[in-house]
């Protein structure tokens, strides 16, 4: 070992052991610390918004609170039906989304897609529903139908928004399941079998 490294040995030795160099080294430490405090104090605070958030984050954010309601799920129901109907007559815009759709897309990637289309949004116009309703209605439900099929001891446990929606389906299983087979199930199937999808 050079005599370099052995002075550093013994150097770093004698300050790791001598109580009087560390608490030095705390006093210094303490110091910048109160001079970092006092300089921060004329500052504003810093204030982060649901706008500062990560698209997914805000997504989340809404449907903390987002309830189930009949009038929304049924302009919904309605709605999707308008848009199986386009998305039949129209296999370009069918293809467009069914792409992103099987690659993984986020809700909001579809939402933002959607809104790029005039005869998307003539759908949800014609049923009265917002985009955004539109998306956050999808979400929920399908989180619901999940949530619904769990025990009531798991629901139970689930956040309040999640086990009302849960329940909300439980009360209307009959009406919803008979619509979705109604306005739904034959486009759905016929779109499939276009696409080649077997069931």
């Amino acid at each position: 070992m050079s005599v370099v490294r052995v002075c550093a040995v013994v150097v770093l030795a004698a300050v790791a052991c001598d109580p009087d160099l560390q608490a030095q080294g705390l006093g210094a430490a303490a110091a910048r610390a109160a001079e970092e405090r006092k300089a921060a104090e004329g500052r504003p605070p810093v204030k982060f918004t649901e706008k500062d958030l990560p698209a997914a984050d805000k997504l989340e954010s809404e449907l903390r609170d987002f309830l189930l309601t009949e009038d929304l799920f049924w302009k919904y129901v309605s709605a999707r039906a308008w848009l199986l109907d386009l998305r039949a007559k129209s296999p370009n815009l069918d293809r467009y989304l069914l792409n992103a759709e099987r690659a993984g897309a986020d809700p909001q990637t579809i939402e933002a897609m959607m809104i790029e289309e005039r005869a998307i949004l003539e759908c949800f116009d014609r049923e009265l529903i917002a985009p955004r309703a539109y998306t956050l209605t999808e979400v929920a439900y399908r989180r619901a139908l999940v949530d619904a099929a769990r025990s009531d001891v798991d629901i139970g446990r689930l956040p309040p928004t999640r086990a009302a929606n849960a329940q909300f389906l439980r009360k209307h299983q009959i009406q919803i399941s008979n619509a979705v087979s109604y306005h739904w199930g034959e486009k759905e199937k016929w779109l499939n079998w276009r696409r080649g999808v077997r069931r």
